[in-house]
């Protein structure tokens, strides 16, 4: 049965399931030990003491910083556990990316996640069929060329006034709120950057140009106004 690595928790959201960390691979390459050439005695490491000079036990080893040659700070396991990681004992998942789009060169080894309990994996079923598949996902996130283009549509139909003080400009500004929003989420591979960068285009060209035509009125209060 596989050793268990690390223990520890995974978050979906507020769901939180606890689970161990099992290697899936194994290792069956041949491994040569060191003798003694004349008697062929086995040749082993021992841990010494520098300012001693003599073989300590696995009870006087502790961990260490050093700071300077002459200065080492000890760390506890104690010390280790109380650091404020909230990465220590959790994994949040923010998303799930297709196996394609993860370089090979970036998998080190393999690992099984193996839920805890029971309990454990009836949780673990839920959060992922309601998350949904990067494609769904990614097409629910993609409205920022949506309202970006509609923001310029009401130049072409209907440039009058009231269109641009209560439609082109609201859909402009949700539009590059959306594609800020859209290329954050596009480093996690739930949206296309470059549908998110077209958007914003978008957006701001449809805002640049309602700025430009209230200030334009704003400024010629003698001309008559359509709307």
């Amino acid at each position: 049965m596989p050793r268990t690595i690390w223990s520890g928790a995974i978050s979906f959201g507020l769901v939180t399931v606890p689970i161990n960390v099992v290697s899936a691979t194994e290792d069956h390459s041949i491994r040569f030990h060191q003798y003694h050439l004349p008697d062929q005695g086995r040749v082993r490491y021992r841990r010494v003491c520098e300012l001693e000079d003599r073989e300590v036990s696995q009870d006087e080893i502790g961990k260490g910083y050093e700071v300077t040659k002459t200065q080492v700070i000890p760390i506890t396991d104690e010390d280790l556990s109380n650091l404020p990681l909230p990465t220590a004992k959790a994994i949040e998942i923010d998303a799930f990316v297709p196996l394609e789009s993860v370089d090979p060169i970036r998998i080190a080894e393999g690992y099984y996640l193996q839920p805890a309990g029971q309990v454990a994996a009836l949780c673990l079923d839920r959060p992922m069929t309601s998350i949904g598949t990067p494609d769904e996902t990614q097409e629910k996130a993609e409205l920022a060329v949506w309202f970006g283009g509609a923001s310029l549509v009401c130049w072409f139909c209907c440039p009058f006034w009231i269109l641009v003080s209560f439609v082109a400009l609201p859909l402009a500004i949700v539009g590059l709120v959306r594609a800020f929003v859209e290329y954050r989420a596009s480093k996690s591979g739930r949206a296309n950057r470059t549908r998110a960068a077209v958007g914003g285009a978008l957006s701001l060209l449809g805002a640049a140009a309602a700025i430009a035509y209230m200030i334009f009125l704003a400024t010629h209060p003698d001309l008559p106004v359509q709307g």
